[in-house]
């Protein structure tokens, strides 16, 4: 590498280090900090950080997988038995809730809020924010595990029986 090289990158990381990162210090050595309850740390933080923290107690549908926007603002929960959820987390606003009647096995938003695919127990669903179902992909059987490439307008899904099957969104 040569100098200017050297230079660019520091100046890059310097640009995007902008804070340091955040971690929990211990009295002694043997301390644990995964002890840490968030009442305790509610307590330390700031109150701008420490609005942030809720308890959100699902103990009925569970358990639960989660998705969030790329955002991060929109968080999309789907409990095993069927309950899909979507929240503002921030606000703590429920934007949309309803029962699927179906195994949930994976959920992911796709390009924004707007939409979002669920692997249910037979087939992949396609809902939009209040929860109407707009597609049912049949092809993609028993789907277990998904994810949304944005950059490529890819929907994957992972099957139960081995096999990778891909929606380009943009086309159908």
């Amino acid at each position: 590498m040569n100098q200017e090289t050297n230079t660019r990158l520091k100046e890059h990381r310097e640009f995007f280090n902008t804070e340091q990162a955040g971690y929990i210090e211990t009295e002694h050595e043997r301390e644990r900090t995964l002890k840490v309850t968030q009442d305790e740390l509610k307590n330390i933080l700031p109150v701008q950080n420490a609005h942030d923290i809720f308890n959100l107690n699902l103990p009925d549908f569970g358990p639960y997988k989660v998705s969030s926007t790329r955002n991060g603002k929109y968080v999309l929960l789907a409990g095993r038995k069927g309950h899909l959820a979507m929240l503002d987390w921030k606000q703590k606003n429920l934007l949309c809730e309803f029962q699927a009647k179906d195994k949930v096995r994976d959920v992911c938003f796709m390009q924004n809020q707007t939409m979002f695919a669920a692997a249910q127990s037979k087939h992949l669903y396609i809902y939009d924010n209040q929860g109407i179902e707009l597609h049912c992909m049949r092809e993609h059987n028993e789907p277990v595990l998904l994810d949304y490439l944005p950059y490529h307008f890819l929907l994957v899904s992972g099957s139960q029986l081995g096999t990778i099957r891909w929606l380009d969104v943009s086309m159908g």
